[in-house]
């Protein structure tokens, strides 16, 4: 009776202190991660695997009902909303060229999304540019146009799967004055598509227009420029 009786203790004892202890020896929760700069990872979380996440700001999270983290802020059963700010896809400025053609199409920056259900998506975008009839990359200094005669700066985007171009805008340029011509200009473009679960690169592209005997050169992006994708789920 006696040897009953200490196995019965032993078990109590165990289960009374089952607690799981990292970097330490003596836990004092369920879960006890110790040290001054110790960090959790969740896989689930991260960029690569989460929409939510877009690899450049803090995301928060949040702590649903039956205690899982999540970085939606939406309960189960309502429509989850989340906004991405991808402005710095166009931090990098990119030189676009039309020479000796009537028009030419040049994919200028990308982006890649991840949805992990059925989405409907805002796609939002101001893409500041410079015209010129050259422009020197390396020394950042252009020649102005200034020969009167018109070119149409045509922007849009697509989504790999979809043939559709979409957020399409164009404007027409022409200066006659050494003088004049100069500053920054910007194309705004919008869309709203429907993708399901899946990894997506949204590309977008520059058509430059002109007389096939005149130069061009637009110059896209920088600071100025935004991108912002808004998501339904």
């Amino acid at each position: 009776m006696k040897i009953f009786y200490n196995f019965c203790l032993l078990i109590f004892s165990t289960f009374g202190f089952a607690q799981v202890g990292i970097g330490t020896t003596i836990p004092e929760a369920a879960l006890h991660v110790a040290g001054e700069s110790a960090t959790v990872r969740l896989e689930s979380l991260s960029q690569a695997n989460n929409v939510l996440n877009d690899g450049t700001k803090l995301a928060p999270s949040y702590v649903e009902k039956n205690g899982n983290i999540t970085l939606s802020s939406s309960q189960t059963g309502t429509t989850s909303i989340s906004i991405i700010d991808a402005s710095s896809t166009f931090s990098s400025k990119v030189l676009a060229s039309n020479i000796g053609a009537s028009n030419t199409t040049t994919n200028i920056y990308s982006y890649q999304i991840i949805t992990q259900a059925e989405s409907f998506i805002e796609v939002k975008y101001s893409l500041s540019y410079n015209i010129f009839a050259s422009y020197n990359m390396g020394n950042q200094t252009g020649i102005r146009i200034f020969d009167g005669e018109s070119r149409q700066i045509k922007t849009f985007f697509t989504i790999t799967g979809i043939a559709n171009e979409f957020g399409q805008i164009s404007q027409n340029y022409y200066n006659i004055s050494t003088n004049g011509g100069s500053g920054t200009f910007y194309n705004n473009g919008f869309a709203y598509i429907t993708l399901p679960a899946g990894t997506y690169t949204i590309n977008f592209y520059a058509n430059i227009a002109g007389h096939v005997n005149n130069t061009t050169e637009v110059l896209f992006g920088g600071a100025e420029s935004l991108l912002r994708l808004r998501f339904y789920q």
